[in-house]
């Protein structure tokens, strides 16, 4: 999934679900459940929105309704995430072993 910074609130922790795309084939609707907070950094608030000058603190705390990916009709799931699109660097939670509704809380 993707997550347009413009959609996250600026100074606000933002506690909600996301709705993942959904897997062909697949009928749930898996959902991501994040703690997010974009700040400014050394920006002044009524400056125009410069990527440049803001930190964004994600908390992955749980999943539901993953689809059914293993043999046994389970999942082991785990999130990989990165803030920005022009970077290498990509933070990822612990696998969680046969679960379709995880929770990392990292």
């Amino acid at each position: 999934m993707h997550i347009p910074i413009h959609d996250l609130n600026i100074g606000c922790i933002e506690d909600r679900w996301w709705v993942m795309h959904k897997v062909q084939g697949v009928n749930s609707q898996p959902e991501l459940h994040l703690i997010t907070q974009l700040v400014y950094k050394d920006q002044p608030a009524w400056m125009p929105l410069n990527l440049l000058f803001i930190d964004c603190f994600v908390k992955v705390k749980c999943g539901e309704n993953l689809p059914k990916m293993d043999i046994g009709g389970t999942s082991d799931p785990y999130v990989k995430l990165t803030i920005s699109t022009d970077t290498d660097e990509w933070a990822t939670t612990r696998c969680i072993k046969k679960s379709l509704n995880p929770t990392w809380d990292e």
